[in-house]
Parts: C-alpha cells; sequence; structure tokens
C-alpha cells in the first residue's frame, strides 16, 4: 500500500500497548495476537494513539530520534504499511469514510 505524507493514521481501539520488565508489547484483542516490538514501534504506535498525519508522525519522530525526516521517510512508511494490512492501525480518512462520516 502507498501511503502519503498527508494519509492521517491512527491506532485502531482494539490495540494496546503494554510495557513490562522484559520489553514492550502490542496486544491486538480482536485478533488475540501480541507482538514484541523495539522502542521505536513503541514511540511511534503511541504518537498514532490521536490521529495524526504521515507528515507530522515524520517530524516527531525525526525530532525524537535525532535524524532527518528523509532518513526515516521510507522505513516508517514500510512499517506503516505492514501495521495497516495485520490490522493495528487504519487510515483514518478512510475509517470515516467506512462510517459515512
Amino acid at each position: 500500500m502507498e501511503l502519503n505524507n498527508t494519509d492521517v493514521i491512527i491506532l485502531k481501539n482494539d490495540i494496546e500497548l503494554r510495557e513490562y520488565p522484559q520489553g514492550k508489547t502490542l496486544l491486538s484483542f480482536a485478533t488475540s495476537q501480541a507482538f514484541e516490538i523495539n522502542q521505536t514501534a513503541w514511540c511511534m504506535l503511541e504518537l498514532l494513539k490521536q490521529p495524526s498525519s504521515i507528515d507530522v508522525l515524520l517530524n516527531q519522530l525525526a525530532k525524537e530520534f535525532n535524524t532527518t525526516v528523509d532518513e526515516i521517510s521510507d522505513d516508517v512508511k514500510v512499517f506503516l504499511s505492514d501495521c495497516i494490512k495485520l490490522g493495528m492501525v487504519v487510515i483514518h480518512s478512510a475509517q470515516q469514510r467506512e462510517l459515512g462520516v
């Protein structure tokens, strides 16, 4: 799935992020799956608890990890596309269309 910087992404309601002494975990209550995630994924998904455009997300992550948007853009978009395929996040505007908003 090709994402645009203006696409607004949000974490699905049935996804929960949990932190344990052993690491960070993403839980999907819809699919009964759990994924161990790293600090970068945790940070991205935490930011996506509120709707965020990819452009805003990239700028926040670049600042957080002291890098440039150009350096992280492709990797972030691939990660988000994978998350969409796995049902963890949705494109907010697509969700609104489904709801008739």
